[in-house]
């Protein structure tokens, strides 16, 4: 995924994320094979690049046999 987004209550600028140990930590954690569902879907936000445009953010989010939500990743395609 070339553009991770972290979407917190508290967003923060992507710069701020970049080199980030977490975020490693976060995109190469290990991820549990069984679930119950996998949800696709996606949501336009205003993405700065040179000018401001809404572009789609993909997100997948699985659902544990246990009814906990992951957050799987987040993708903006250029």
């Amino acid at each position: 995924m070339d553009y991770l987004l972290l979407l917190l209550s508290s967003c923060k600028h992507w710069s701020t994320y970049r080199g980030n140990d977490s975020r490693d930590r976060w995109r190469n954690r290990e991820v549990e094979e069984e679930y119950f569902a996998l949800y696709v879907d996606a949501t336009f936000l205003s993405v700065r690049r040179g000018g401001v445009s809404k572009e789609p953010v993909y997100v997948v989010v699985r659902l544990t046999c246990e009814g906990r939500r992951e957050i799987l990743g987040f993708l903006v395609l250029q």
